[in-house]
């Protein structure tokens, strides 16, 4: 299983720390938008030590054996976005929530974290969702057990207590 949080923590590291080159896109200084989206996948397990490519590949080869794809407003945490994959003026990065992307950029020439809208690149843009997480594209069991365990203790002691406010 991979972990979206090992990928986002690769941007995180590297937020504000490198600049953005397509000649220099394999580190440690420097990546392009499709080297950085490789090297946090790797990071989070989701594709094997010494994968890389560019944003048309991750759209043909890459994400289609372990992501979905999904629509614009599905998007959450660890989905990802790739603009315009097929030309040299593409894009591509990581949601951080349906607003907010981090993704390595000329523009910022850095990695950077910044608004969605209007910072994705040029249309058409495709999004996909990873499969096989463990941790934030997964519910939140815990809570969920909590409320369930919540509302059976309320069933069970309704009539004793008469009215059940709620505290959570």
């Amino acid at each position: 299983m991979g972990s979206i949080n090992n990928m986002i923590q690769w941007f995180k590291d590297r937020e504000g720390k490198v600049s953005y080159s397509q000649d220099g896109r394999l580190g440690p200084n420097s990546y392009d938008c499709s080297s950085a989206v490789y090297f946090a996948l790797i990071a989070g397990g989701f594709i094997p030590e010494g994968s890389m490519g560019w944003t048309g590949s991750l759209n043909d080869t890459t994400l289609p054996p372990i992501a979905k794809k999904i629509s614009r407003s599905e998007c959450r945490r660890g989905d990802i976005f790739l603009s315009k994959y097929w030309a040299n003026d593409g894009h591509t990065g990581v949601f951080l929530d349906n607003a907010t992307i981090i993704h390595c950029n000329a523009f910022d020439n850095n990695i950077q974290t910044t608004v969605a809208d209007g910072r994705m690149g040029p249309e058409p843009t495709e999004y996909y969702r990873l499969n096989n997480t463990d941790d934030e594209n997964k519910p939140d069991t815990e809570r969920q057990t909590l409320k369930v365990r919540i509302y059976l203790w309320e069933l069970k002691n309704k009539n004793r207590l008469g009215e059940v406010v709620h505290a959570c």
